[in-house]
């Protein structure tokens, strides 16, 4: 799940992915207005211990490995690939959060109209707590806190440790999207939501996000539909035997995390922040 703006220490969550295989579907829409607007669909394969998920409209596959402790980055339309350890995740996450929090203390001390506001936002970021209401009738959970409401439709996978190993990957991939662009909300916001459903055993199937003003007026609605099946079929495991050959073709450039950074975001690498 893509839509997650700041930054989460290392999680001490064991990592369940051995002995998994499912694959994921997701569609991530903008439901603020009248229609629904499409913003992007990714197809998650968890198979052999590893998450591979695939962003369409990017072209963008990511790799995750527990075992190895990394995330593999392909980018199939540049031919670019990169490996970026959890450690160096985690450290980049940390970085963020001190930034985040240095920036929090000068708000304080601002007159700016906006400054109360905005202090306020990040430092749920930081420190998030949510009400939670809970309907097993419905199987539908709602987590209030500050500017974000979350509105999760879950069910019971049949084999309950899928929930385990879906949410460890939420969790990591969350933290590298921050990395990636830490222009993203801050990966500590969901992570009450996802420890809530990791304890219950159970799977999103549709999660819908509410973000409201400093005056609790809506300001936009994303919602996200995850279709869960517990195999893979002939077609998931073609898609994964090409991935692992392009990441091994030569015609494939590996670059550091920063250059990869640089080429498909275009801006400043986080490192040099």
């Amino acid at each position: 799940m893509r839509f997650a703006p700041f930054v989460a220490l290392l999680l001490a969550a064991p990592l369940n992915l051995s002995a998994q295989e499912f694959r994921v579907y997701t569609t991530v829409s903008d439901v603020s207005g009248d229609r629904p607007i499409e913003l992007s669909r990714s197809l998650t394969l968890f198979h052999a211990g590893q998450a591979w998920d695939h962003v369409v409209e990017a072209g963008e596959v990511v790799r995750f490995d527990p075992a190895d402790a990394e995330f593999v980055i392909l980018d199939t339309r540049r031919d670019l690939a990169c490996t970026v350890k959890l450690e160096e995740v985690s450290r980049i996450i940390n970085v963020g959060r001190k930034e985040t929090e240095k920036y929090v203390a000068e708000l304080r001390e601002s007159p700016a109209p906006d400054s109360a506001a905005l202090t306020t936002s990040l430092a749920f970021q930081l420190t998030p707590r949510y009400a939670i209401d809970a309907d097993e009738g419905s199987r539908r959970t709602r987590f209030v806190g500050g500017p974000l409401t979350y509105e999760v439709s879950h069910a019971q996978p049949g084999r309950p440790s899928i929930s385990a190993a879906y949410w460890d990957y939420a969790d990591w991939t969350g933290q590298l999207n921050y990395a990636l662009d830490p222009g993203k909300l801050f990966p500590d916001v969901r992570r009450p939501v996802h420890e809530a459903l990791r304890e219950r055993g159970v799977v999103p199937q549709r999660v819908e996000v509410l973000l409201t003003d400093a005056g609790g007026v809506p300001t936009k609605r994303l919602a996200a539909e995850h279709s869960f099946q517990e195999q893979l079929g002939q077609r998931d495991r073609e898609l994964i035997s090409r991935w692992r050959e392009r990441l091994a073709s030569p015609k494939t450039r590996r670059v550091t995390f920063a250059k990869y950074q640089q080429l498909t975001l275009g801006g400043v690498p986080q490192a040099a922040r």
